[in-house]
């Protein structure tokens, strides 16, 4: 699974489109890959979602960087812009 973590992280990193829900509820986190997460959002405008899994540890510092992350991704929400294209595309979507 770490392996398909450091997928997720590259994936934040490039500010991947297609990524716009990051699901970390198969992962058993930890105080690591909190700060990972947290810096390879930093220059993202995609993501607009966080489901956590088990984050190993309960101190301050784990309770700072998820409330750090969802931050990030408030941050993310409010800051995207909508295009008029984008109404066109999610109508003619929800036609089928």
């Amino acid at each position: 699974m770490q392996q398909d973590l450091t997928s997720i992280i590259q994936r934040l990193q490039a500010n991947d489109p297609k990524y716009k829900k990051l699901d970390l509820r198969e992962y058993a986190l930890q105080l690591e890959n909190l700060k990972e997460l947290s810096k390879a959002l930093e220059n993202n405008n995609e993501v607009g979602d966080v489901k956590w899994g088990i984050v190993e540890g309960d101190g301050k510092e784990v309770k700072k960087l998820k409330q750090a992350i969802e931050d990030q991704i408030i941050k993310i929400n409010q800051n995207y812009q909508y295009y008029p294209s984008d109404y066109i595309h999610g109508y003619s979507h929800s036609t089928y």
